[in-house]
């Protein structure tokens, strides 16, 4: 898979950050939490415990991969692994892009004993 190029290799460290950080629209979704099942990934309705759900930001968004097990920061390897939504902007020209499957598409005894087992 080809990603896109997004960031201009000519900037500064900061403004490189800073154009990759304006690209997310902050729409919250790459903070839900995500099952991988049988080589599949699939985006769960659970959202991360520090996402604020009225403003869909993280809220320890500076430490968050110290603080949340599993929270990586994005980078191009970690979004060719199909963990982002097909809408996400960071996605959205990829041909091909592997998108997370719907939490609805795990099988349902397996949704049953996820639910089960973090309830």
């Amino acid at each position: 898979m080809k990603l896109p190029k997004v960031i201009d290799n000519n900037l500064c460290e900061q403004q490189a950050h800073t154009q990759w950080e304006n690209i997310c629209r902050r729409c919250g979704r790459c903070c839900y939490e995500k099952i991988e099942y049988l080589g599949k990934i699939y985006l769960t309705n659970t959202p991360c415990e520090y996402l604020d759900l009225a403003t869909n930001e993280c809220t320890v968004y500076l430490q968050r991969c110290q603080k949340k097990q599993g929270c990586v920061a994005l980078n191009e390897k970690i979004i060719a692994m199909g963990v982002l939504p097909g809408s996400c902007a960071y996605v959205q020209k990829i041909e091909n892009y592997p998108a997370p499957f719907p939490w609805s598409d795990l099988p349902e005894e397996i949704r049953k004993s996820l639910i089960e087992e973090f309830s």
